[in-house]
C-alpha cells in the first residue's frame, strides 16, 4: 500500500498552512507598536498620557511654549504606559492663538512627539 496523490496533497496543504499560521504569529509577536503620547488636559496644568514605551524604561517629557522649556523624568509602567503633570501653561499662553509641543524621549532611544494645535474659536465681539 503506497501514499496516494491525494494524501500528498493534502499533506502539503496542511504544512504549508501551517507554516503561514506559524510565520504570522511569530511575525506579531515580535512586533512593536511605536510610542505614542496624548494630550490629557492644559488646564489647570499640561498632562500628557503616553504608550508602548519599554517596560519600567524611565522617560523625559519635554513641554516646549514660546520661550519656556519643561521637562520631568518619569518612569514608564510593566506595560510601558506613563502620565506625567509638567505644570502650568505661561499666564500669556491663549489656546485660541497659541501652540505647544511635548517631546518624551525614552532612555532605549524611543521617542513620541504631541503637538497642542491653536483652536479655532470664534471672534470674540
Amino acid at each position: 500500500m503506497g501514499i496516494s496523490k491525494g494524501m500528498r496533497i493534502r499533506f502539503w496543504s496542511v504544512a504549508v498552512g501551517f507554516s503561514a499560521v506559524v510565520c504570522v504569529a511569530a511575525t506579531t509577536a515580535t512586533a512593536r507598536s511605536q510610542p505614542a503620547l496624548s494630550i490629557r488636559s492644559i488646564k489647570p496644568t499640561v498632562t500628557i498620557a503616553g504608550e508602548h514605551f519599554r517596560a519600567r524604561e524611565y522617560v523625559r517629557a519635554t513641554l516646549s511654549v514660546d520661550s519656556v522649556t519643561r521637562s520631568r523624568l518619569v518612569r514608564a509602567s510593566r506595560l510601558g504606559a506613563l502620565s506625567v503633570d509638567l505644570g502650568a501653561l505661561p499666564e500669556s499662553f491663549d489656546p485660541c492663538n497659541d501652540t505647544f509641543l511635548v517631546l518624551a524621549r525614552g532612555r532605549s532611544g524611543d521617542e513620541a512627539m504631541v503637538k497642542f494645535v491653536a483652536r479655532q474659536c470664534p471672534p470674540k465681539d
